[in-house]
């Protein structure tokens, strides 16, 4: 699979559209990115061995969300290597960093810890199937075992963004009414943020790409404005969650 994708992407970028070299830089940026979006948060409860006031709502919505990219990618019938790959493992080790937020969260009872493992470990059985059915397909060319038509894959895209972008509202609101902004890494944000700028270059360069090509490109502006939504709603906490970390640090040298 690793070997198509670095193909398609050599046939992109030998084409005659001026847009395919940056296009498929960002599409490698931004599968990188994926990857790494949880592992602020995993340092942290790492680091603290302790789980802060956080909304699990957030964090579940989040991680299906990835698993729903997943399922997008297995099942898109062009081939989204990168989807597939980033997502892929971003299920996995945001997995482990939800885990650990159960495991140290001494307000839980051992039954509700359980019951968040084996949540974890549900979503690791179905990517694993279904990647393990792509990675079959795509070896024996037998088109049809796990793809979908494009109307049907179409679904995923215009309905999935809405659970990256709207996962951590719950946490928004609950910050809003605890005032209380510090239990999620202030650097997960900034990640998110980077992570966010890049998403909507990529999505740009997209829309110009098809342009020149003469293909349509709705479904792109919809990523588009997705993006967008996702850079406010994550700009947002990140503003607030360092105005509050440098109200503490004042309060701290006040006393």
């Amino acid at each position: 699979m690793l070997t198509n994708f670095g193909n398609l992407l050599d046939d992109k970028v030998k084409g005659t559209n001026p847009y395919s070299l940056s296009f498929n830089i960002f599409l490698v940026i931004t599968s990188i990115l994926i990857v790494c979006l949880s592992l602020p948060q995993l340092y942290k409860i790492l680091k603290d061995k302790k789980t802060g006031n956080i909304n699990f709502t957030s964090f579940w919505i989040f991680h299906l969300g990835i698993l729903g990219w997943v399922i997008y990618g297995v099942t898109n019938p062009n081939h989204l290597y990168n989807v597939v790959i980033a997502d892929g493992l971003s299920v996995f080790v945001n997995g482990v960093m939800t885990g650990l937020l159960y495991y140290y969260k001494k307000e839980f009872s051992q039954r509700q810890k359980m019951f968040g493992y084996l949540g974890i470990l549900a979503t690791w059985g179905v990517a694993i199937i279904l990647i393990g059915f792509y990675i079959k397909e795509e070896s024996s060319g037998q088109i049809g075992l796990i793809t979908m038509t494009e109307n049907q894959s179409a679904i995923f895209g215009y309905t999935l963004p809405a659970l990256t972008t709207f996962a951590f509202a719950p946490q928004l609101i609950q910050s809003f009414i605890t005032k209380k902004w510090q239990g999620i890494s202030v650097w997960m944000f900034v990640l998110y943020e980077i992570n966010n700028v890049a998403w909507i270059i990529w999505w740009i360069i997209g829309i110009l790409q098809n342009q020149y090509d003469g293909i349509g490109y709705q479904s792109l502006i919809a990523g588009l404005i997705w993006q967008i939504i996702s850079l406010t709603i994550f700009g947002v906490q990140l503003t607030f969650t360092v105005l509050d970390i440098r109200k503490n640090k004042q309060t701290i040298q006040q006393n």
